[in-house]
């Protein structure tokens, strides 16, 4: 079956720069479980973690302006204590080609066949 790009918005990048960023760290289910409901009021189990990474591996495509949302953190967000390493390795998996930014004008959506509008 061939693997359709997806479009994601802020949570689902936030979550997945997460994990990546926590799997770097070898952090333990707790800090995972903390910051992940922090990002969207939900725990999300090992089983889903590998099933969100596993769909995450096919084209992803994003704007600039989720991209700049997600690594603008919240003073008060657990991802913000360690801001600098977070960051970094966001930046690296943003550009590692696992992402690609895509400019979304109106103009261009309201012209696709299937747009129901």
């Amino acid at each position: 079956m061939e693997k359709r790009p997806i479009v994601i918005d802020t949570g689902p990048l936030l979550t997945y720069l997460a994990i990546r960023h926590l799997d770097t760290k070898d952090a333990p289910n707790a800090r995972k479980d903390q910051v992940l409901t922090e990002i969207d009021g939900n725990i999300l189990a090992a089983t889903e973690q590998e099933r969100f990474l596993k769909l995450m591996k096919q084209p992803v495509f994003t704007t600039a302006h989720v991209i700049a949302e997600v690594l603008k953190l919240r003073d008060k967000s657990q991802l913000n204590r360690e801001k600098e390493e977070f960051l970094g390795n966001s930046l690296s998996v943003l550009t590692s080609g696992s992402i690609s930014e895509i400019p979304c004008p109106i103009r261009e959506v309201c012209k696709e066949e299937t747009f129901a509008g």
